[in-house]
Parts: C-alpha cells; sequence; structure tokens
C-alpha cells in the first residue's frame, strides 16, 4: 500500500489530537480497526465508494458502525470528515500512516525491503543494523519478494526511497553520463 501525502497529512492531524487526548495507541487501534471493518473486502469498498448508494445511508452505516466499536470523539470526527469529503476510502492508508508517525514517536521507523528472491535472517539483520546507523533509530523491517527485480534491494522508510537495485543503478549511471 502506498500512503499517499493526502494520507499522511490527516494521519499527523489525528495522531496530534491522540496526543493531546493522552488516546496515541488507543486511537491507532480504532482507526485501524474502523479501517478493516469499513474497507476490509471488496463488497465493503464497493458500497462505499458507490455514487448509487446516497450519502444519508452511508452516513447512517457509518455511524452505526461507530457506535457498535464505541468510537472515541476523535475517530468519529475523522471518519464524519472524510465521510463528508468523499475521501473515506482512503482510511486504510491513514491507519497505515498514523501507525509508522505513532512509531516514530518512539523511536521506531519502518521499513520496507524489496528483493528479487528472499533474503535470509543474516541479510535482514545486516540491512536492519544498516539502517539503525543510518537514522539513528530502531527499524521494524518487513521482506517483500518482488521477481520482476533484476537485482539488488530496494529500501523504502516512509516516502524515502533508497533504490539498490541493478535498475536503479543503471538508471543513476543513465543519468550521470547524460549531464
Amino acid at each position: 500500500m502506498r500512503h499517499t501525502a493526502l494520507a499522511d497529512r490527516y494521519a499527523k492531524a489525528v495522531l496530534q489530537l491522540a496526543q493531546e487526548a493522552g488516546q496515541v495507541e488507543a486511537a491507532g487501534n480504532e482507526l485501524s480497526r474502523l479501517a478493516a471493518t469499513c474497507l476490509g473486502d471488496r463488497q465493503a469498498r464497493t458500497f462505499w465508494r458507490s455514487a448509487k448508494v446516497p450519502a444519508d445511508d452511508k452516513q447512517h452505516t457509518l455511524q452505526d458502525v461507530l457506535e457498535a466499536m464505541s468510537a472515541q470523539a476523535i475517530i468519529r470526527n475523522t471518519a464524519n470528515l472524510l465521510l463528508e469529503h468523499g475521501r473515506f476510502f482512503i482510511l486504510p492508508e491513514i491507519a497505515a500512516c498514523y501507525r509508522s508517525r505513532a512509531l516514530e514517536l518512539t523511536g521506531v521507523l519502518e521499513a520496507t525491503v524489496t528483493s528479487s528472491a528472499a533474503l535470509s535472517e543474516q541479510d535482514l539483520t545486516q540491512v536492519s543494523q544498516g539502517l539503525a546507523a543510518s537514522y539513528g533509530k530502531t527499524i521494524r523491517l518487513r521482506a517483500e519478494v518482488l521477481p520482476d527485480l533484476l537485482g539488488g534491494i530496494q529500501v523504502r522508510i516512509g516516502n524515502t526511497v533508497i533504490d539498490g537495485s541493478v535498475r536503479g543503478r543503471l538508471s543513476a549511471m543513465e543519468r550521470a553520463f547524460e549531464e
């Protein structure tokens, strides 16, 4: 899932409100639960995106879900605002951005390492330690395999991509020759 700048702005605002209320963890859990409940399957996503479903029906459904989960005011207001502005469908991205930002507060960064084949535990540990040394934070590393990658690895931390793939290196060389 790619975190959009819009989702990150919403996540930042919700996190700030949650910090002020001393509810960072609870708000994050509720945000994730709401995203999973309302947008966790294809049929649910279709309901929220459909122009054929009246706005009042969506509003009533959302209120029922929020009531059933006893959501706090921060989450209620955020969900209602998103629905009102036609952005409810980005809720899973907001929840993911929120989770990353909340972890950052505790000195933990989430990173995704992508390679063409599964990396060994030793390789993952080496990548994690290198990133921890560079960023000065604890790294929570997630590994993905992308067979289309020619070789090397790509690392994503938030909106930053470190491209150590063969394709990335070739592109960098090509740009250098063009200058």
